[in-house]
């Protein structure tokens, strides 16, 4: 007889690779564009706020994926909006930093 579990798609490891590698990425953006020489306007704010803000939102979703209390839930939809959710925000990020460069003429 074949097992019940054997038919489950564990769609957790995927998305916290997903996860882990596009927090990596923008954490390493976020501190090389914070250090980096240069003076800091109010037009960078925006971008600051938006990258920030969607970092967090990641270290939230990656901290649902990973632990136990979160992994009974067969329902994937809650996790993947978050995580979703902190992308869409952290690509805005990027997109106004790139904007606020432009203006600014860097």
């Amino acid at each position: 007889m074949e097992d019940e579990n054997e038919d489950d798609f564990d769609w957790r490891g995927g998305m916290t690779q997903a996860v882990g590698i596009i927090l990596g990425f923008s954490l390493n953006f976020l501190g090389r564009w914070s250090l980096a020489e240069g003076k800091w306007e109010w037009i960078h704010m925006p971008a600051l706020l938006a990258l920030v803000g969607g970092c967090g939102v990641l270290i939230y979703s990656m901290y649902r994926l990973t632990m136990p209390q979160f992994q009974h839930h067969t329902d994937p939809s809650h996790d993947v909006i978050l995580c979703t959710s902190g992308i869409v925000v952290t690509l805005l990020g990027f997109v106004l930093a790139i904007v606020a460069a432009w203006i600014r003429g860097y």
